[in-house]
């Protein structure tokens, strides 16, 4: 289940525009600050970072 939410989580920031609080409430976490603590220690990525890859990541 947590992987499930790390994941979409990971999922929107990279292809969306949607704020990390938006985020952190589509995928189950009342606090956008838990949401940013587990991509952290998931990823080692801040949310902002991870957002970012939309922009490196390859088109499908």
């Amino acid at each position: 289940m947590l992987a499930r939410r790390i994941e979409t989580a990971r999922s929107l920031l990279e292809t969306t525009q949607l704020s990390v609080e938006q985020i952190a409430r589509e995928v189950g976490y009342a606090e956008p600050s838990t949401l940013r603590r587990v991509i952290w220690r998931d990823t080692r990525h801040s949310p902002r970072q991870q957002e970012s890859l939309r922009f490196t990541a390859e088109p499908d």
